[in-house]
């Protein structure tokens, strides 16, 4: 174009001394006009293009969404649990339609296991009237597996807020620490729970068939019998705990008699 429209300001001086023909000036117009015809075309083409280039651009970006949304609709068909977890009660199968509030499957946490166990009202209350307090207490959670007996450490998680109507006892919820070792347990075992009691400080422990009258139990001195009054102050597995004039050493009548008295002569063995 330039060219065309220099070689016209060249022609324009030379036709009026007379040096070129005027043919040749129209000529060289006629190349400026088609010239300029030519890159009027050629702008507006590119416009076409640029328009088109947006709308495809547009068109791109829009399929692009469309292609997220496509894939996380695919992710939304896949239900992943934010824990490891055992899976019970299955509700769903291969191309059932689920909705929002249908219920899939029941997960049980295989990292938070929990153990339930009753306390009895007088268990409860010795913990208790101690000055303790049963949540946070180690325990021990015993499951037997044939003739193997595995332990698992746990800590009380909490104490159920109502008296267990069927037990009468205090339902306790302990978590084991760590459920998968050194064998994961499984959820619905039944298990063995030792918690320790509230502590006792000068106390005798004797079996429940020394304690006569719920206050009495008798030491035996001189092959006779003599009545030692005690207070019963707590349990330990079938045993009795007791306080009271009983002195070191004494040697303490455990055979259940059917009148036991004082002066009554025994014979120890």
């Amino acid at each position: 174009m330039r060219i065309a429209r220099r070689d016209l300001e060249r022609a324009l001086p030379l036709a009026e001394r007379g040096a070129v023909s005027r043919k040749l000036v129209d000529d060289r117009r006629l190349a400026v006009s088609e010239r300029e015809q030519a890159l009027e075309a050629r702008t507006n083409n590119m416009a076409v293009l640029n328009a088109r280039l947006e709308q495809q651009t547009a068109t791109i970006a829009k399929l692009a969404w469309k292609v997220r949304l496509a894939k996380r609709n695919l992710e939304d068909t896949v239900l992943k649990a934010p824990f490891d977890a055992y899976v019970s009660v299955v509700n769903a199968d291969v191309g059932r339609l689920v909705s929002v509030n249908d219920s899939v499957a029941t997960l049980l946490d295989r990292n938070w296991i929990e153990v339930r166990f009753t306390l009895s009202n007088a268990q409860y209350g010795r913990i208790m009237a101690a000055g303790d307090s049963v949540t946070g207490r180690e325990v021990e959670v015993r499951w037997q597996l044939g003739e193997r007996t595995v332990k698992y450490p746990a800590r009380v998680e909490r104490v159920a807020a109502e008296i267990n109507a069927e037990s009468g006892g205090v339902d306790i919820y302990a978590r084991i620490l760590d459920p998968g070792a050194p064998i994961a347990i499984r959820p619905g075992a039944f298990v063995e729970v030792l918690l320790t009691d509230r502590r006792y400080s000068d106390v005798v422990r004797l079996p429940h068939t020394a304690l006569y009258n719920g206050d009495t139990v008798f030491a035996v001195k001189d092959g006779t019998l003599v009545p030692r009054k005690v207070d019963l102050v707590g349990a330990a597995g079938s045993d009795i705990l007791v306080r009271g004039a009983i002195s070191p050493g004494e040697p303490i009548m455990i055979t259940r008699l059917s009148k036991a008295e004082a002066g009554l002569r025994v014979r120890e063995q």
